[in-house]
């Protein structure tokens, strides 16, 4: 989504997003099963950007990227 926002600035964290999530994997640090509210979040985001509501879509990506800084300081 990054990539293909249209937005720079997001197409370029991609590289980064993408380092992120397969070292949380390769740490054993990413849940085999995904909290509820983690894929609540996950659907809020695609619903939020198939509507077009960035409000929605902010607090969202907000609640996830909370959930993986919290993670990843506890580690």
């Amino acid at each position: 989504m990054l990539k293909y926002s249209g937005n720079e600035l997001f197409a370029s964290l991609s590289p980064l997003v993408n380092t992120m999530l397969s070292s949380r994997v390769e740490l054993g640090m990413y849940p085999a099963k995904p909290r509820p509210e983690a894929l609540e979040a996950h659907d809020q985001v695609a619903e939020a950007i198939w509507k077009g509501e960035p409000d929605l879509d902010r607090e969202a990506m907000t609640r996830i990227v909370d959930e993986v800084w919290t993670t990843t300081e506890q580690a």
